[in-house]
């Protein structure tokens, strides 16, 4: 009776946490190979304010409201959607507008579950961003963008690793590769009753362009994960600028949802 009870907590467990995403799964800033169920609709919704100062601009601050939606087609195929709003202050005057849309393709080729919450995913990404109203940091014209990422979960542990190229027309190609570690502090173990969890963020990001500037970050943060809903909270600091822009911090709140 004791291994049936056993077993059937495993199952509810796997149903609840490991179904369309797994817990531990998505950091802050960069991509996961997370995927909404097929038919599910996925929001999430990213708060953030920056300081950074480039050539000829300095102590700029930028306020942004980014949404992230993300449909499943079926459980590995997604159709992602991303716009955001922008308030940039130069100290000169303020300017209010939308950044960028990107629309994206996101294939998951990889799955393989070792238990009922550990796992391991990879999927593949592709799309088209468009420049908004606004001055961006990135050239004022529409642009390919191709990644990967790959994703395991380890019991307390949730890894992420992650490439992708932007290609400009007329500007310098770049190519990012980013990394992060989850770690769920509580509680320790699941049981069939738990609602949700709290996790540590760490997250490696960084940006090499064709002409040589790069740019290396670090960033900490902490993610309470319900079942159906996820609340976070991330500080992205700089550990190696070269190039155009120079990043004092960017500090970021956000909102999940999975419908």
């Amino acid at each position: 009776m004791k291994t049936l009870r056993y077993a059937l907590t495993a199952l509810a467990l796997g149903v609840t946490f490991a179904g369309p995403r797994a817990p531990a799964q998505e950091p802050a800033f960069m991509d996961a190979a997370t995927h909404p169920g097929a038919n599910q609709l996925y929001l999430r919704l990213l708060l953030s304010h920056a300081e950074y100062g480039e050539a000829g601009r300095t102590d700029v601050d930028q306020q942004t409201a980014l949404l992230k939606l993300a449909y499943g087609f079926r459980s590995e195929l997604a159709l992602l959607l991303d716009a955001d709003v922008r308030r940039v202050d130069t100290g000169a005057g303020d300017e209010t507008g939308l950044g960028l849309i990107t629309t994206r393709l996101k294939y998951r080729f990889l799955k393989r579950d070792l238990g009922p919450l550990n796992t391991w995913r990879a999927s593949l990404l592709g799309g088209l961003s468009l420049p908004g109203s606004i001055d961006t940091a990135v050239p004022d014209e529409a642009f390919p963008r191709l990644g990967a990422v790959t994703t395991a979960i380890l019991g307390r542990h949730g890894l992420n690793a992650a490439c992708e190229w932007l290609g400009y027309r007329d500007g310098p190609d770049t190519v990012s590769f980013n990394a992060s570690h989850l770690y769920r502090l509580a509680p320790a173990r699941y049981a069939a009753d738990t609602r949700g969890a709290w996790y540590t963020m760490a997250e490696s990001l960084n940006n090499f362009t064709d002409d040589g500037d790069r740019s290396l970050d670090l960033a900490l943060g902490l993610l309470y994960e319900a079942r159906r809903w996820a609340a976070e909270l991330s500080l992205r600091l700089p550990l190696e600028e070269d190039g155009p822009l120079e990043t004092d911090h960017e500090a970021v709140a956000g909102w999940r949802y999975l419908f």
